[in-house]
């Protein structure tokens, strides 16, 4: 596994804890040989999601809107990269359309609206604040959604008071220890079972965090030296 690929799938993993639905997306190209971008994620989660079964509630840092179907548009960075889309994403309105159009949740009216709304949601600003994530309400003929661009800056500690607010590694190795690792045995949610029932791509993640050797979540230093992959500083 890659260093690319552990990222990717620790938040593919956080986002599935907190109950989206996750794939990444080729935006194509017309020239051979070439695409036009690729997304890191796209998640979507629907607004009656409930799990009280596992005890562990969503994560709060998330800040899931309520009562509206939630699409994250993700982007996976790495050591100190800027903390703003790529701009073969933000700057080209072909390939945001590609991706609402993918999306199917917009008629074409609709869609119209959103691309415009979506690239200025996606555009850097002078100003920014940890506060809240960026993102924008739509209702839609399909239902009321919220859309989301959120970066995961892996590497990165949490957002200091000048920057937007991002996710770090740290905070979703956290979550998902909690999730994976509570203190006293649950008897509404059993922890141990199968964990090829992941699937391939999330076995060796979900194993890093359910061996029983570890007893602490550790640094996303110690998640990489796991996979042999260097940390990208």
């Amino acid at each position: 596994m890659t260093r690319q690929d552990i990222q990717e799938d620790l938040v593919k993993l956080f986002l599935r804890l907190n109950g989206y639905f996750t794939t990444g997306l080729i935006i194509h190209s017309p020239t051979y040989g070439k695409n036009q971008t690729e997304l890191d994620t796209v998640a979507i989660r629907f607004p009656f999601h409930n799990q009280p079964d596992r005890i562990v509630g969503c994560s709060e840092y998330l800040q899931i809107p309520i009562d509206t179907i939630d699409i994250i548009i993700g982007e996976v960075k790495s050591g100190m990269e800027r903390i703003q889309f790529n701009a073969a994403l933000r700057d080209d309105k072909t390939a945001i359309e590609k991706l609402v159009n993918w999306l199917g949740a917009f008629d074409a009216d609709e869609s119209i609206r959103v691309i415009d709304i979506l690239q200025k949601a996606l555009t850097p600003e002078q100003i920014n604040t940890p506060a809240n994530f960026k993102g924008f309400s739509f209702q839609s003929k399909t239902g009321n959604y919220s859309i989301r661009p959120i970066i995961f800056s892996i590497d990165r500690p949490e957002p200091k008071r000048n920057q937007a607010r991002f996710i770090s590694g740290q905070l979703m190795l956290d979550f998902i220890w909690e999730c994976f690792r509570p203190e006293a045995i649950r008897n509404s949610c059993s922890t141990v079972y199968g964990l090829n029932m992941w699937g391939h791509s999330l076995l060796p993640i979900v194993e890093y965090f359910k061996d029983d050797r570890r007893q602490t979540v550790g640094t996303i230093d110690d998640y990489y030296k796991h996979f042999n992959c260097e940390y990208d500083k």
